[in-house]
């Protein structure tokens, strides 16, 4: 039985996009987690000004690859990820090991330029069975939304120390003539506002939509190494959609020495959560939880009787919840 998940969710007021792609076992065995997080600034020089001849015609690549196992910086970052999970007290699970990929690119034109600041972390999830049977499983999902709102300062060979969390801070490192300008004026709402945070997944839980798929073909880019073969899935998504072209919505003015515009716009990275078996969401208190029934796609070859019965969800959905919290509690009593 597997568990894959792929999801994005658009983030307002923070002006970002997160995703989440996974797969998880119901073995339980440790499994690769990817969280991305993704902000597109758009800053317009309609009159001209210093911005523009510092920008225009700019093309600037800064990206690095570091991991837990050989960067002190990393290390850090990958215990403050399990603190949060220990503070919140919502989830026994834990990550094990932590690679960071950061990409940065400024490219400008005659009266715009696009920063496209990313960066995705790849921890290793364990602990993330509550309970599971031969035919069921129960899944903890209380690690979905990570939040870092503090500075994060990782080496890197190529570019020394970079703050990767503040896009304000980056731009302060590699362009200070482009800093001096704007540190102080209002475009400060935009770019003071952290990368890392996934608290929208964690709101969007409790809503996602579902469908179920009696034949699946399974793809290698799911990470289950069972790319070809045929699996009843539920799947999971979150509503929206890819933003349409031109300038951003949520432009803001700021002053310098002439009139300047800021504002973002999302790379919808395209949610899709996919579960073996007829799933489902649940939240038990302030608990979130998947509970997913194996089927034999035997008995899903014409019409799938469950299908949108309510009352098939409520029953499975009962059974999680109160088993959820009884192991729960007893992991959290033993450890």
């Amino acid at each position: 039985m597997m568990v894959i998940i792929m999801l994005s969710v658009m983030s307002y007021p923070a002006w970002a996009s997160v995703g989440l792609s996974a797969y998880l076992p119901s073995s339980g065995e440790p499994i690769p987690t990817h969280f991305k997080f993704k902000k597109w600034v758009v800053i317009r020089y309609p009159n001209g000004g210093k911005l523009r001849s510092l920008l225009e015609d700019k093309n600037m690549n800064i990206s690095f690859t570091a991991n837990s196992d050989n960067n002190t910086n990393v290390r850090q970052l990958l215990q403050q990820l399990n603190g949060n999970l220990l503070v919140n007290k919502t989830t026994v699970a834990h990550f094990t090991s932590l690679t960071v990929n950061y990409k940065t690119t400024v490219q400008g034109y005659q009266d715009h330029a696009n920063i496209d600041f990313s960066i995705t972390l790849s921890p290793t999830l364990e602990n993330y069975v509550i309970n599971r049977t031969d035919d069921a499983a129960t899944l903890d999902m209380n690690w979905i939304a990570p939040v870092i709102p503090n500075p994060v300062v990782i080496h890197s060979q190529q570019f020394g120390d970079l703050e990767v969390n503040y896009p304000l801070n980056l731009i302060k490192n590699q362009i200070p003539e482009v800093y001096d300008i704007i540190n102080g004026t209002t475009a400060n709402i935009v770019l003071r506002q952290e990368l890392i945070n996934a608290t929208s997944l964690g709101k969007s839980f409790g809503s996602w939509e579902k469908l179920f798929d009696p034949a699946y073909v399974l793809t290698r880019s799911c990470e289950c190494n069972q790319g070809g073969q045929i699996a009843p899935l539920t799947t999971f998504s979150v509503g929206g959609t890819a933003p349409a072209g031109g300038w951003p919505e949520n432009d803001i003015k700021f002053t310098a020495d002439t009139g300047y515009y800021i504002g973002t716009n999302h790379d919808f990275i395209g949610p899709d959560v996919k579960v073996e078996g007829l799933a489902s969401t649940h939240i038990a208190g302030d608990k979130w939880i998947i509970s997913t029934t194996k089927v034999a796609r035997s008995d899903w070859i014409v019409v799938k009787p469950w299908y949108g019965l309510w009352w098939v969800d409520s029953t499975i959905g009962a059974v999680a919840v109160i088993v959820a919290w009884f192991f729960l509690f007893r992991r959290f009593k033993e450890s």
